[in-house]
Parts: C-alpha cells; sequence; structure tokens
C-alpha cells in the first residue's frame, strides 16, 4: 500500500528548491535524494507517486529505468553490510565495489573519485541511480553528482583501454599475478556493465561488449573467475594455515623469571590410591597433589606442567579454572622469529581479504545484472511505454 504524501514529498523538494536562480538540476539534485529511500511498491518498482513526481521535474524524459531499483540493497544482504560499520545503515556497494577492483588495476586517479569516494557527497542517491538519471537526461539538467558519475565511468572506459592489450598472457602465473588477472578482469566487465547502461544499450549489446573485452584481454578460452578465485582462496588459506602451524610448532612462550613451583599451589595427598587425574584420566601417579583453594586433584607432574605451559589459561586451576596464582608475564622465546612469521601471516592474511572481496564483486554484479534482466524483460520485451510506468 503505498503512501498518499510521496508525491508531495517529491513536488515539494521541486517548489523549496526551484527559485528566482534556481535551475532543474537543483530540483532533481533534491528529488534523487528521496527516490532511493523511498520503499518499493511492487518487486522491484519505485512507488508510481515516486516516478509521477520526477516526471513533474524533467518534463517528457524518458523514466522507465528509474521507475526501477537501480541496484540491489546492502542492508538486505547481511553478508555484504557486515563488512561495514553500523553508521553506514545501507552502503552504496556498486560504488564501493567499483573502487574496489579498481586498486592494484588501475593506478592513475581521477577527481570524480574523490567526489563521489564518500558516501555523503552522495546525498543519499545510489551510484547506479545517477548513471540511469544520466541516461535518460542531457547534460545541461544534470546536478554535479550525476555529471561526476559519468565523469568518473568514462575516465575508467579510457583507462581500460590501456588495461585491455594482453592483459592474461602479460600477466604473471603466480599467485599474485593470478589474483591480479581476476580483479582486472572483474574490473573490466563492471566497467563494461555500467558503461552500457550509461548508453542505454539492451541485455543482447551488453553479452557482446563483453565477448569483445574478453577477446581484447586475451581470456584464456573456458577461463572461469568464479572458480578461479575459489582456487586461489584455498591455496591461501592453505598457507596460511601451515604459516600458523609453523609458528606454534617454533615460537614459544617462557617465564619472565623463575616459575612458580608447583608445591605453592597444591598440597599433598597422603594416600592418592583410588583417585583419578583430571588431566592424564589415569590414577594417580605418586605423589599426587591437590590445588589450593578449589581441591582438585592431579598428578604432581600434570599439575606442574600445566601452570608452566605459559598458555592463556596457565594460571588457572585445569577443572574450575580457580586463579591458582597471579597471571605472570611471558616472552617469546624467540622474537625474531616470531615477527618473521607474523609479517608473513599478515601479508596472507592481505591476500585471503582480496580474494574474498573480489568473489565479492563478482556475487554483487551478478544480482546487479538480475535486476537490470528484470528491468528490460518486464518493459523492453513486454512493450511497456513511460506512461504505463507512471500508471
Amino acid at each position: 500500500m503505498s503512501e498518499p504524501n510521496q508525491q508531495e514529498n517529491v513536488t515539494e523538494m521541486h517548489d523549496q528548491d526551484i527559485g528566482e536562480e534556481s535551475s532543474i538540476p537543483i530540483a532533481l539534485g533534491g528529488a534523487l535524494a528521496y527516490i532511493d529511500t523511498s520503499y518499493f511498491s511492487s518487486g522491484t518498482r519505485r512507488p508510481t507517486e515516486v516516478v509521477s513526481g520526477l516526471k513533474e521535474i524533467l518534463g517528457l524524459t524518458p523514466l522507465k529505468r528509474l521507475a526501477y531499483e537501480s541496484q540491489p540493497s546492502a542492508a538486505q544482504n547481511p553478508h555484504y553490510s557486515a563488512l561495514f560499520p553500523p553508521h553506514m545503515y545501507s552502503p552504496d556497494m556498486s560504488f564501493v565495489l567499483l573502487l574496489e577492483t579498481r586498486k592494484g588495476v588501475i593506478t592513475n586517479s581521477n577527481p570524480g573519485i574523490a567526489e563521489l569516494a564518500t558516501p555523503t557527497n552522495h546525498r543519499g542517491t545510489n551510484f547506479l541511480t545517477l548513471v540511469d538519471v544520466a541516461a535518460c537526461t542531457i547534460e545541461e539538467n544534470r546536478p554535479e553528482t550525476v555529471k561526476a558519475a559519468v565523469n568518473l565511468i568514462g575516465h575508467f572506459v579510457r583507462t581500460l583501454e590501456n588495461l585491455k592489450p594482453r592483459w592474461f598472457p602479460n600477466t604473471s602465473t603466480d599467485l599474485g599475478g593470478r589474483l591480479q588477472a581476476c580483479y582486472a578482469l572483474t574490473h573490466a566487465q563492471r566497467v563494461t556493465f555500467y558503461n552500457a547502461r550509461l548508453q542505454g544499450k539492451s541485455f543482447q549489446q551488453l553479452e557482446a561488449d563483453v565477448i569483445q573485452l574478453h577477446r581484447d584481454m586475451e581470456v584464456p578460452i573456458g577461463f572461469n573467475v568464479v572458480q578461479e578465485l575459489k582456487d586461489l582462496e584455498i591455496r591461501f588459506g592453505q598457507m596460511l594455515e601451515k604459516v600458523n602451524d609453523d609458528f606454534n610448532a617454533n615460537v614459544r612462550l617462557e617465564w619472565i623469571g623463575e616459575p612458580i613451583p608447583v608445591e605453592d599451589v597444591s598440597t599433598p595427598i597422603e594416600d592418592p590410591k583410588g583417585i583419578d587425574c583430571i588431566v592424564c584420566r589415569w590414577e594417580l601417579t605418586p605423589p599426587g597433589v591437590l590445588t589450593k583453594p578449589c581441591q582438585h586433584a592431579f598428578c604432581r607432574g600434570c599439575l606442574e606442567t600445566w601452570i608452566h605451559a605459559c598458555e592463556k589459561a596457565s594460571h588457572n586451576c585445569p577443572y574450575c579454572r580457580t586463579e591458582l596464582f597471579p597471571k605472570p608475564t611471558y616472552r617469546l622465546n624467540e622474537p625474531e622469529v616470531a615477527r618473521n612469521y607474523q609479517e608473513e601471516k599478515k601479508g596472507l592474511e592481505t591476500w585471503v581479504r582480496r580474494v574474498h572481496k573480489a568473489r565479492m564483486s563478482i556475487a554483487w554484479l551478478r544480482k546487479e545484472l538480475v535486476l537490470q534482466r528484470t528491468y528490460e524483460q518486464e518493459t523492453v520485451n513486454q512493450g511497456i511505454s513511460d506512461e504505463d510506468v507512471e500508471g
């Protein structure tokens, strides 16, 4: 059920923004912040009142694409929104992932990136909404954020021309090179899609552009970027596991000063017969001991091994976790070796995060394509006009 004041909200922005020196870009800039926060009345469709309000501002401009959700919602996907701080209620994932896949692939920057990189500069409007507005407006009617989005896509399209030639044959075959190739292809496909959308191309035309992109980059026949990223994730995960195992095997904590004697935290058991050790589960090996103050029974050797192990809880009773003595200060027995392992681990964790982000970008692009295909099927293929969309 649609809210009766939705069109009023859009047209009120129009009335408030337009004065003697105002223009369509000013009014449109205010309205765009509203349409991406309005609810969807039917599936991925925006309320007809919202679209009618935009038409009042823009006149006879075709608005079919603006009647539909521009991009997926991160707020509906915990897997994505969990990566962002709580105050970013609905991060603009399409824009975030566009910049993320750019890292390590395109080194030169563009002023448009600074204009759009901060969510507040969007003024509540999704990046792909800006693209859709650009596709149905003339340049003089575009707000600055829309112009910045167009400039940014133009910049990426131009740099993509330098990226395309023989990218895959010129990329190293080591793990880092393979991941960079995945990032390059992911970024190139995203830029190709956004540029096709800006130009109002059909899905069939987009598919032809992607096929040509693969030829230009000399992507191997049968190459599957999703499977390649899965393989890289497994490989980096195995390497990280080995580093952790080697660290645990070769680096130990040790006491600073003399270890506390077991006699300070226990009392001997005069007759241990028939009593089992809580650690080894065998009958106590004389001399057995009872912990102070909790009175739990252990072989003397088992308790001594426990309290001298330099583990996080070694100062507590192994059974009930009662503190047996104040937690001591430990140090690494091989600090230089430990630093080397930690640096290697940090590097591998960075690779794992990059693989994860590349996989996330591919998954998000697929969601974007589903929305675009839905829009095309419901409008172009069924002959829906702008008048039909506006209800």
